[in-house]
């Protein structure tokens, strides 16, 4: 019997997890009573269940299960109601019936028992899941908060930190005295630590947080007031140094001098840092004050030059008497003076094309100056030398302006061109606007009128040219184009000399739409962009001075336009293409 039970539990029921509780061999009724083997066995997980089991000896004395009936639900076995007197004739012997039957309540009552403390143990086990994942819960929750406290921490030490400006660098600066040395050094480290402070990088949404925002609000007042009271200081040196007194003329000199401006520099030496520090706090305030010291210092060289001259006239005048010429004497003295400005007229033609276009201004209007007052002589050295290079100049000029039309004349179209504005148009537009502001406060402009005539009549003559060229697209159209954006320009400029040429422009600039309307009448007017350009520019035109608005008025501020520059031409290429 045990051989068989461990056969069983080892070949047929361990395999299939079921634990063998009882057996009983049992034989068919007939003839050939074949042996087999009622087992009752049990799964060996939940929920646990009884089954009988019905195992069949082959030849090979090899056990294989023939039948398996659950025994909560088994009513037939073989097709028969499986009651005590069907299992008598199964089980002949009534012992092991009773056995068999004793051993099934048993099972089934021990599996009762194993349920209900299963059942406990599975509440038990829910009990204490439950409470560790309130604690894993509760312990991840405690380490977010260390975590995000950490950081807190570490962000507040940050700004407090970088946006920290001593009390002392803030009276610094809100006093702003710059009367002595050493008060100087102290508003200097003031503004370094203040644009150390405005310059740190913080995100974005810090800066709505309220002290965040006060503090860089404090800042940008210091920054302000400070500018304002530099600017102010700074302004009032110029103006002193600009009033300076030049050494009134005393008993005759020995040897000429031109006064000294060392200690002007000295002064203004010690406010270097803080011009370094305006020029990149604000570059437009600081672009503004060369000028300012230009207008003020220009003021004190006129003085000390013409000082200077009334000296060396009053030398010459007191060593030199009786007919020897002062013209010969102030050669001898100013002998490298000519051949000086003669390699500076140079300098300024290689420097740029239009160079000689401000020696020119300058010179004329001197010359003609010095020439009309009756306190200087037409023969004197000054009027000799600069009227040498006044005709220098006048040649450079002509020379300058006669290449410019050979340029113009000569110019070949693009092969690849499709209509537009032509390159000598540009380069004639270039030479005006650049002459007119060189000479916009000169008193003589004779010969920038003849160039401006010379250089519009080559111009013409190059758009004319094109009724010879092979181009790809329509000649009238080209020239139409041409001739209305050079009337354009002429009316925005309104020279004088220029306005019978404005008037030639329009006329041709009607003649050649007149024809092309005509020959291509109910077909679009393609490059025709006159009007669509002139929108644009002032698009661009308004959106510079709005930028220049804000870098004025808000700077360090981080407002700014919702779109930039590179987004507006887009925005108008992207049309113009889609309408082509």
């Amino acid at each position: 019997m045990a051989s068989l039970w461990s056969s069983l539990e080892k070949d047929v029921f361990n395999p299939q997890k079921k634990k063998l509780l009882e057996t009983v061999r049992v034989w068919k009724t007939g003839k050939k009573k074949k042996m087999s083997i009622l087992c009752v066995v049990v799964d060996t997980f939940r929920p646990m269940q009884l089954f009988l089991v019905k195992v069949k000896v082959d030849r090979g004395e090899q056990y294989k299960i023939a039948y398996r009936w659950p025994l909560a639900e088994l009513k037939l076995v073989d097709g028969k109601t499986l009651n005590q007197a069907n299992l008598r004739a199964i089980i002949s012997p009534e012992k092991q019936v009773t056995q068999l039957m004793s051993s099934i309540d048993e099972a089934l009552a021990e599996v009762a028992r194993v349920e209900e403390t299963l059942q406990i143990y599975d509440e038990l086990l829910g009990s204490v899941k439950q409470q560790m994942d309130h604690i894993h819960r509760e312990n991840s929750l405690l380490h977010r908060i260390v975590s995000n406290k950490t950081k807190l921490m570490d962000e507040i030490l940050f700004l407090t930190t970088h946006l920290d400006l001593s009390k002392e660098h803030c009276d610094a600066l809100s006093r702003a005295d710059l009367s002595s040395p050493s008060r100087v050094r102290a508003c200097i480290a003031a503004a370094e630590a203040l644009s150390g402070c405005m310059n740190v990088q913080i995100q974005p949404g810090y800066r709505k947080l309220q002290s965040v925002a006060e503090q860089l609000i404090m800042f940008e007042t210091l920054k302000q007031n400070f500018e304002s009271s530099f600017i102010g200081h700074i302004t009032s040196i110029f103006e002193l140094q600009g009033n300076a007194q030049v050494p009134a003329l005393g008993q005759p000199i020995d040897k000429l001098s031109a006064p000294s401006h060392g200690l002007h520099h000295e002064e203004l030496v010690s406010y270097a840092p803080l011009m370094a520090w305006l020029r990149n706090a604000n570059p437009v305030l600081f672009c503004d004050l060369p000028k300012v010291y230009a207008q003020n210092l220009s003021r004190l060289y006129d003085r000390e030059i013409k000082a200077f001259f009334e000296q060396a006239k009053t030398f010459l005048l007191g060593r030199r008497k009786g007919k020897e010429p002062t013209t010969r004497l102030l050669s001898e003295i100013f002998s490298c003076l000519e051949p000086e400005l003669r390699g500076f007229l140079d300098i300024c033609n290689k420097v740029h094309p239009f160079g000689c276009l401000q020696v020119l201004a300058t010179l004329n209007d001197f010359v003609f100056e010095m020439w009309g007052s009756s306190s200087a002589l037409p023969s004197s050295f000054l009027n000799s030398v600069l009227g040498n290079m006044l005709l220098l100049a006048k040649s450079s000029f002509n020379k300058c302006i006669g290449t410019l039309c050979k340029e113009i004349k000569e110019a070949k179209m693009p092969s690849k061109m499709k209509g537009g504005i032509l390159p000598s148009v540009s380069r004639f537009e270039e030479f005006v606007d650049f002459s007119e502001e060189v000479f916009r406060t000169a008193q003589r402009r004779g010969e920038l009128d003849k160039a401006h005539l010379r250089l519009a009549d080559s111009v013409f003559s190059s758009i004319n040219s094109l009724s010879s060229a092979n181009l790809k697209v329509n000649t009238d159209m080209v020239m139409m184009e041409n001739f209305h954006h050079i009337h354009c320009f002429l009316c925005q400029k309104k020279i004088h000399c220029l306005e019978d040429k404005k008037r030639e422009a329009k006329q041709r600039y009607s003649e050649h739409m007149e024809k092309y309307v005509i020959k291509y009448l109910g077909q679009p007017l393609e490059k025709l962009n006159v009007v669509w350009h002139a929108m644009e520019q002032e698009f661009i035109r308004q959106y510079q001075e709005f930028e220049d608005l804000i870098q004025r008025c808000y700077t360090g501020s981080g407002i700014a336009m919702d779109f930039s520059m590179e987004d507006l031409l887009s925005y108008f290429n992207s049309i113009t293409l889609s309408n082509m």
